[in-house]
């Protein structure tokens, strides 16, 4: 399905990033993994070359400068093919009027300035390929004192639409993609913290009524995205339906 592609994910120390670098490596790609804690990053390093696949560790913060991360792939492949900007935050939760600043300004390099500049570099080594942003379901309505991680993710999308138009005679496919409602580490320490729980009892309720997607469904998903399934689709925002297990596509 990805037989000797190469393919670059953000955050993939764990969660749907590790997810996702097994199961593109089970589909035969090679994989440059980015995120913060190297020792995360060697173990998925680990399960990558166990599935037969190569494997580059690149630690590094998302908002380090994406030029060294594309180098790095350059040098050691010689090409890429696919680019999954999954790495994110959650931001600060609270009242805007009280929020501060400097951590709104964070989450919004770490969920929308990265990978902006992730795909800029990234373009001068893709010849074709598909460019996968994952965003979340929060981008698309207002949820009050969760202004940061909402207007990130929304704009994300909105991003992930204008790239597609200008990269598609490039013969380059983009995506954004809401992977469904996923347990991960991010999401179940944002619910336990004291703010979560004083300004986002929200959060509780869509999470227990929303069916849990399972880490390794939510990268089958983004496979399909990769692997040219839903190309038809480029610049469209992927959504995985919990209770159906398909994927949609917003109206053109």
């Amino acid at each position: 399905m990805l037989q000797n592609k190469v393919a670059l994910i953000t955050g993939a120390g764990r969660g749907i990033g590790r997810a996702t670098a097994i199961a593109f490596a089970q589909a035969g790609a090679d994989l440059a993994l980015l995120a913060r804690t190297k020792d995360q990053l060697i173990e998925a390093a680990s399960l990558v070359q166990q599935a037969g696949r190569q494997a580059l560790v690149i630690p590094s913060d998302v908002t380090d400068d994406p030029n060294r991360a594309i180098q790095a792939v350059r040098e050691r492949f010689g090409r890429l093919d696919i680019l999954v900007n999954n790495a994110g935050q959650a931001g600060p939760i609270g009242p805007v009027a009280t929020t501060n600043i400097e951590d709104w300004r964070r989450c919004v390099e770490v969920n929308l300035l990265a990978p902006v500049a992730m795909c800029q570099a990234a373009l001068s080594l893709m010849s074709q390929g598909r460019i996968i942003n994952v965003s979340s379901g929060a981008g698309t309505f207002a949820i009050p004192y969760f202004s940061a991680y909402v207007t990130s993710k929304c704009a994300l999308i909105r991003f992930s639409e204008v790239l597609a138009k200008e990269v598609e005679a490039q013969g380059i496919k983009v995506f954004a993609i809401e992977p469904g409602t996923v347990r991960t580490d991010l999401l179940e320490k944002t619910r336990a913290s004291n703010e979560a729980k004083q300004w986002l009892p929200l959060l509780d309720q869509l999470v227990d009524q929303h069916l849990d997607i399972p880490v390794e469904q939510a990268a089958q998903f983004i496979l399909k995205l990769a692997s040219g399934q839903a190309d038809e689709f480029s610049g469209r925002f992927a959504m995985v339906d919990g209770r159906s297990g398909t994927l949609t596509f917003t109206a053109a």
